[in-house]
């Protein structure tokens, strides 16, 4: 078995990774709720989630789902990163010798 440990650096860049794709993936249903809430009650511009989709496509194209991701994406990527190289020396911190497997 292998004794190697991930670096601190490469914790770092998967949480950031991971980050971005939480934001790509989670961004244009956030987008589609946003539009949702914010329709007036009077006269709605969408029945239902699905017409949403639809009607954003049609007018913006698929980039319209995507509107604004730059700012989640600075804030959470960075926050990821951290997290994941906090764990990552939190679990060094537990081990007793450089060898030792944690379970």
């Amino acid at each position: 078995m292998s004794s190697e440990h991930p670096s601190a650096i490469k914790n770092f860049l998967a949480g950031g990774f991971g980050g971005m794709c939480l934001v790509a993936a989670g961004h244009p249903l956030d987008t589609l709720k946003v539009r949702m809430q914010t329709q007036p009650s009077e006269n709605p511009i969408y029945r239902n989630t699905w017409d949403c989709v639809k009607k954003t496509a049609a007018r913006e194209g698929w980039r319209g789902f995507y509107k604004g991701m730059a700012a989640p994406m600075l804030g959470v990527a960075p926050m990821f990163a951290v997290c994941f190289w906090g764990y990552g020396i939190g679990k060094k911190l537990q081990l007793s010798s450089p060898d030792q497997q944690l379970t």
